[in-house]
């Protein structure tokens, strides 16, 4: 399989006694080598002779990469008509040990690719002619190929696109590549960055810009800035959203962390994680310190949640999102008062997966103050996690649109109550009781709600709940069209419109978060 991995290869003047092992990485270069568990084939600048013995330092590409010290016997070398050189090489006194971490990653790699070939006909391709690609770049997406059954995964990302790259790709005809739609932000900067091709500036009077800026959004995963702290090390890209428009912030792998410093936490940003890089968030969160543990929760709920969001139809993904719930609820009980630190109150953007955490959490804290049982506790945190489960079914454009909606929006927007409600109640594990949250968060006790007009004790405590939950975050949380209010503002806004709301649960809620404001 030709991959691209960072090494490097010199010759070796020892013949005896080399013997391969883990070892530390040092100058190591990206290149495309074809690796499998008796030898390699690699391409060279260098001039190798048959019977040379090389010494081949690589860090495998796992999670966590394991720099490995080989030694091989050169037992082929062509000249390529570029001035390059092809080389094969079998391995010479490899150890079970070297050879399980290759086989390793070699079968990994397979099931990758498997998965994407098996993906791929729901995926969404643009495709890059091969010159605009710059010599001496790293390439920061992943690679596919055309192919008579369409396109074909071929490189991870990472490859260098050098002489060598490029002579590999001129050998085999390929004149364009393919990036999936889930790299096309990196894409973007990186044209950006080597072709001076501009990304344009969202544009609040334009609807291009919001159908793009909503795309953009799809592809990039929101994450709690009080998380990233400093002098701790991050082991992926971190994007930011400044003004809508977004960029690479810090480019961190594996191989290269990168320490945070002390400003990130407090910057007036959202950062982003890709989606494929989201297994080394969840890594790096458990690598934070004991009291940050509510925080940690909150991220993982909300990586949960939009996941949830994004495959609705998906049951594993619905009792995950259970689960993470019954979470919430026992930190909740260990420690009340955590709650207000898994608040999101400094986004400067609306995400529905954060703001369906929120109001979980805000739910759980004001039911726990109101006595509810321990079951009742947990159903209403299930219904209120899930409370916007049928955003599911309503296009993206109108749950992400960055203005107020339209008449004809608004009805569209309002059937997420039922088609939320009607999906769920057809899911085995999911708790019939939960679903009151979801029925009832929009309703009003003035009787002017949706989606039945339901007025007074007709509405579900579980609805109550939830509708001020549901109400306060929204207030608090920065849109477009809405610059967000402080907690005091909020509240105070609630209580001028109390006819909305149950008066005994509002009160409690007022003095939990008032009790956190002080």
């Amino acid at each position: 399989m030709m991959l691209p991995f960072q090494a490097a290869v010199v010759r070796e003047h020892k013949g005896e006694h080399l013997v391969s092992s883990e070892c530390e990485a040092s100058n190591l270069k990206n290149t495309i080598l074809n690796i499998s568990g008796g030898g390699l084939n690699f391409r060279s600048k260098l001039e190798f002779l048959t019977g040379d013995l090389l010494k081949m330092v690589l860090t495998v590409p796992l999670l966590m990469p394991r720099t490995v010290c080989i030694y091989g016997k050169v037992v082929k070398s062509d000249k390529t008509p570029k001035g390059n050189y092809k080389v094969r090489v079998t391995f010479s006194g490899i150890t079970e040990r070297v050879r399980d971490i290759i086989i390793g990653f070699i079968i990994k790699h397979e099931r990758d690719v498997l998965r994407s070939t098996q993906l791929r006909d729901s995926m969404r391709f643009t495709d890059v002619s091969i010159v605009r690609l710059s010599e001496g770049t790293d390439l920061p997406f992943q690679i596919y190929i055309p192919d008579k059954d369409g396109p074909r995964f071929l490189f991870d990302s990472g490859l260098t696109y050098d002489g060598l790259a490029k002579e590999y790709f001129e050998e085999r005809g390929i004149s364009k590549v393919y990036v999936q739609e889930d790299d096309l932000p990196n894409l973007e900067m990186y044209l950006e960055k080597v072709r001076g091709v501009k990304i344009e500036l969202f544009n609040h009077e334009d609807k291009k810009s919001f159908k793009e800026y909503s795309f953009r959004k799809r592809q990039l995963h929101c994450i709690g800035r009080r998380v990233l702290l400093p002098r701790t090390e991050i082991m992926f890209n971190l994007y930011k959203i400044e003004h809508y428009n977004y960029s690479l912030f810090i480019e961190g792998s594996p191989s290269t962390p990168v320490m945070l410093d002390e400003n990130v936490p407090s910057m007036p940003v959202d950062f982003f994680v890709r989606f494929k890089e989201i297994p080394l968030y969840l890594e790096y969160l458990k690598t934070l310190p004991e009291d940050a543990a509510p925080l940690a929760l909150k991220e993982r709920a909300c990586v949960v949640m939009h996941d949830v969001l994004d495959n609705f139809t998906n049951s594993s993904k619905i009792i995950s999102g259970m689960e993470v719930a019954q979470e919430i609820v026992a930190q909740l009980q260990k420690a009340p008062d955590s709650f207000y630190r898994m608040l999101t109150y400094d986004a400067v953007d609306f995400y529905p997966y954060v703001h369906a955490v929120d109001v979980a959490v805000l739910s759980a804290r004001t039911a726990l103050a109101l006595s509810f049982s321990k079951d009742d506790v947990a159903a209403l945190t299930i219904g209120a996690l899930f409370h916007d489960f049928g955003f599911g079914s309503i296009n993206d454009e109108i749950v992400n649109k960055q203005g107020r909606l339209s008449d004809a929006e608004e009805e569209v927007f309002k059937t997420h109550v039922i088609e939320g409600a009607a999906l769920l109640e057809h899911n085995k594990e999911f708790p019939k009781k939960s679903l009151a949250a979801l029925l009832h968060h929009h309703e009003s006790l003035a009787g002017n709600g949706y989606p039945d007009a339901l007025s007074g004790n007709e509405i579900s405590a579980f609805g109550r709940i939830t509708a001020i939950a549901d109400s306060y975050d929204q207030l608090t949380t920065q849109q477009p069209f809405r610059t967000r209010m402080k907690p005091a503002q909020a509240l105070s806004v609630m209580t001028k419109d109390a006819a909305k709301y149950d008066p005994m649960i509002l009160a409690v809620f007022i003095k939990l978060i008032a009790q956190q404001i002080k």
